[in-house]
């Protein structure tokens, strides 16, 4: 089995935060992990990478030269893996579709005329449908 199917997610995110804390109890804390766990990983990730990544000094872990070596490639696959699970942003400029609203004959006089001018100048392409309120149709 190739290296890259040994990986996971996990053992990227504890090998990131030991990096930065450089104490697998406040890495475990950080990650609502038991410091076991955490030792699990480090066990994983010294086998995959065949370096023993952090060496113990008292309360604090070292790095070695080739996790040092990998703390920017790290930081910035984990940044592009959360990138892909942000929301797309709304952006009323490029949106295409249809709105419907319902309005009472108040609203569609008080509200509804700086509503199109908004719509016309912040969203060109949206289209709005209005429709009488009728509130013995609301479900």
């Amino acid at each position: 089995m190739n290296g890259i199917n040994r990986l996971d997610i996990k053992q990227l995110r504890v090998l990131h935060a030991l990096l930065d804390l450089k104490n697998l109890s406040q890495v475990a804390r950080k990650m609502g992990l038991t410091q076991q766990a955490i030792s699990e990983q480090l066990r994983k990730l010294r086998d995959l990478f065949d370096d023993r990544l952090f060496i113990r000094q008292g309360n604090s872990m070292v790095a070695t030269p080739k996790a040092l070596s990998m703390q920017q490639p790290i930081s910035r696959i984990l940044e592009q893996l959360e990138a892909l699970l942000e929301p797309d942003m709304f952006s009323p400029q490029t949106y295409k579709g249809v709105f419907t609203i319902s309005a009472t004959d108040y609203a569609t006089q008080a509200l509804l005329p700086q509503l199109f001018h908004i719509t016309r100048r912040d969203a060109p392409d949206l289209k709005l449908i209005v429709r009488d309120f009728a509130s013995d149709n609301i479900n």
